[in-house]
């Protein structure tokens, strides 16, 4: 009967270790999902740290915080505060592991640096983004408008830094420079030095004094001198 005994109360405390872990895992998983607004679908949450959470007791909750403001790559280090009675009877630090994973715009073939990106580029694909999560795109219509920034294998995941917005004007188009001289507008044309997009300051030449002189650009082929 004493074995019995002992051997019940030891499965009850293995059950309540494993039930605390479960708590532990769930409230850092829910922490990380909240703190950078994740798909709960696609975060999975391991214990790393072998440290021990037996002070928990039902009714206990948990608060948890990051030790730094960086996100996780993989090894999470948090801070656990076990709260009971509206009081913090205990501070814990551990890491855990995170796992991210999400659909993410793929290249379906080698993209040169200057292409623009067209639908039948990408393919959407179940990826682990643990790494660069907040560096993915997700959908492909967030690729519209843009062109490749660097050059871009096969298979690869599509970061943002690796887009970028195609300009309207590129270096070396010729181009209508308007100026608000007043009620009169003047116009003449030019020549770009630089690309640019709505919104840009370039760079233009004056096609008749050769002078340049910075514009904005204002729509395809058109820029404008603020004065």
């Amino acid at each position: 009967m004493r074995m019995f005994n002992i051997g019940l109360l030891l499965l009850c405390l293995t059950a309540a270790a494993v039930q605390a872990d479960s708590r532990v895992l769930d409230a850092a998983r829910d922490y990380i999902i909240d703190r950078f607004d994740l798909d709960p679908a696609s975060v999975t949450v391991s214990m790393r740290d072998n440290k021990s959470f037996d002070c928990l007791i039902p009714g206990d909750s948990i608060g948890v915080y990051a030790t730094s403001d960086a996100p996780p790559r993989g090894n999470y280090s948090l801070r656990y505060e076990i709260i009971r009675g509206g009081a913090i009877i205990k501070t814990i630090s551990a890491s855990v592991r995170v796992s991210i994973w999400a659909d993410v715009c793929t290249a379906n073939r080698k993209i040169k640096r200057g292409e623009s990106i067209a639908l039948d580029d990408l393919t959407v694909e179940r990826r682990e983004v643990t790494r660069n999560f907040d560096k993915v795109i997700t959908s492909a219509n967030d690729l519209l408008d843009m062109r490749a920034a660097k050059s871009i294998q096969a298979g690869n995941v599509i970061e943002r830094d690796m887009m970028e917005v195609t300009p309207v004007i590129s270096r070396g188009d010729e181009v209508i420079i308007r100026c608000d001289v007043g009620a009169m507008e003047i116009s003449t044309t030019g020549v770009a030095k630089n690309d640019g997009s709505p919104g840009d300051q370039i760079t233009v030449q004056n096609k008749a004094t050769k002078q340049r002189v910075i514009a904005e650009v204002f729509a395809p082929g058109v820029v404008v001198i603020r004065r």
